[in-house]
């Protein structure tokens, strides 16, 4: 039964990460490139440079599992610790492909902060975070934001998806949770004192848009 259960697993991720989604979630965006999202959201990156990332990522992430395939590798025959092992080795190409190719887009500091955030490994954006990357703010005010930013990406909780996302215990997962609640409660009130009313507006509206994503797809995805 488990390993029935593991194989579902495995080829709903294949296909999450090389195959379409039923939903255009705008503001979640594809979860085929979260991960990139990820590091835009923690860089406070503007659209054009995310764009430039999310493309970046998609070529690379899409070239490594094609080579993979071509190489003949039976993920769903693999066991747990070897599949586990070959799924870090990706991240870890993707990474390295990812500095490599973004030397001209990002910064020599943004850089250096693309492997710890694109290790963290979670499938869906913090709302408060994301909102924040698609209002508009001043560059003093991305300045005081941005390392807060950074430092809250760092602290999500890892996705629990199998053999693909974290092996915390349960008490390790609470605790890590609670680590990042109390991250995002300190996130937002120094937030809220940076943006003026506008700003805060925006801000709120995008953060409930975000959310409302996130419930359409999880409910969608338990429909399935």
């Amino acid at each position: 039964m488990k390993r029935i259960v593991q194989a579902v697993l495995l080829s709903g991720f294949v296909l999450f990460i090389v195959g379409g989604v039923s939903v255009q979630a705008q503001l979640v965006g594809d979860f085929r490139v979260q991960s990139a999202l990820l590091l835009s959201d923690a860089l406070l990156l503007d659209q054009a440079t995310t764009d430039s990332v999310v493309e970046k990522y998609s070529e690379i992430s899409g070239k490594l599992w094609q080579d993979a395939q071509n190489s003949g590798q039976d993920f769903q025959s693999m066991g747990d610790d070897e599949r586990r092992e070959a799924f870090s080795a990706f991240r870890k190409n993707t990474i390295t492909g990812m500095q490599e190719e973004l030397k001209d887009t990002l910064s020599e500091e943004q850089l250096k902060e693309v492997e710890p955030v694109m290790m963290v490994r979670v499938f869906s954006p913090s709302p408060e975070l994301r909102a924040l990357r698609l209002i508009e703010i001043k560059d003093e005010q991305k300045g005081q934001l941005q390392p807060l930013a950074l430092s809250l990406t760092k602290k999500m909780v890892p996705s629990n998806f199998g053999f693909f996302g974290s092996q915390m215990s349960e008490e390790e997962r609470e605790k890590a949770q609670s680590a990042f609640d109390e991250e995002l409660e300190n996130f937002v009130k120094k937030l809220t004192a940076v943006l003026n009313a506008e700003q805060k507006t925006a801000w709120q509206e995008k953060v409930d848009a975000i959310k409302k994503e996130l419930e359409e797809l999880r409910a969608q995805r338990q429909n399935r």
